[in-house]
């Protein structure tokens, strides 16, 4: 597979020039998602927020669309953090541009190394031929589509046949995962192994956190807050009880915190 292997200044487009489906800024999102940070967000053009995304909010820890988590990826590599903090990459999001999409992941909801294994007709020569740069880049231009799983907690059929008809259609024409992202909802679950509405009857807390804007759904929350083992994710699985029966789980999952990279 050709690398993708460039500085964010050089990588990110705006959305209909971007070539690589995640290196597209999407401008109305970011107006939205980081208003609080920004002066006068709805005066502000497209060409004038992507300026302050690469002048300043990679050092607010900003994520310049939907498709990357800005937040999970730091927490979830703290050897990049580390690196960002001493000033090696202008963020999490230009180390994943020079390089580190081929083995890192860039979402919660999307596995690289899990897409590539479940998908071995996707060789690096198929993506060559193709012009795109990594199983991710696959996956938002075709794969969603075609109803490839991405990670374990996203059931591209499950998710279709409890969506509503109206959001269906949208889930159809754009994908399931993108259509996700774009209208999280906690009344439809996405896999059989997650249940959002009984998992915020159990943590009111989590139910509060998402209406004060913290979270945008339970399945972020159960993917992304930093007590994992502190939640089940269903009624039918004890997160307690698993790992009183199975301690050596809890200092293998030490030791995988402490390799990641």
């Amino acid at each position: 597979m050709a690398v993708f292997d460039l500085p964010v200044r050089e990588a990110l487009r705006t959305i209909g020039d971007a070539t690589v489906v995640w290196t597209g800024f999407d401008a109305d999102w970011y107006r939205a998602a980081h208003a609080a940070d920004l002066t006068d967000p709805e005066s502000m053009l497209e060409s004038e927020l992507f300026r302050f995304y690469l002048d300043r909010g990679q050092r607010l820890g900003h994520s310049p669309n939907r498709l990357f988590d800005e937040a999970w990826h730091l927490r979830t590599y703290p050897g990049i953090a580390e690196l960002v903090r001493a000033g090696e990459y202008a963020s999490a999001f230009d180390a994943y541009c020079r390089g580190g999409n081929r083995d890192r992941s860039p979402h919660w909801l999307f596995d690289e190394a899990e897409y590539r294994r479940l998908n071995p007709d996707i060789a690096d020569s198929v993506l060559d031929s193709a012009q795109l740069a990594n199983g991710y880049d696959h996956f938002l231009r075709a794969g969603d589509k075609e109803g490839r799983r991405g990670h374990p907690l996203f059931d591209h059929a499950y998710y279709l046949a409890r969506l509503p008809e109206d959001k269906r259609t949208l889930a159809r024409e754009i994908g399931p995962f993108a259509q996700f992202l774009r209208q999280p909802s906690d009344k439809v679950p996405t896999s059989p192994l997650f249940d959002p509405i009984w998992y915020l009857g159990r943590y009111p807390a989590v139910a509060q956190s998402i209406a004060d804007g913290v979270w945008r759904s339970a399945l972020e929350h159960y993917c992304c807050n930093e007590t994992p083992t502190e939640f089940d994710p269903l009624p039918d699985f004890s997160e307690d009880w698993y790992l009183a029966r199975n301690p050596a789980l809890r200092s293998e999952e030490h030791t995988s915190e402490l390799q990641s990279h």
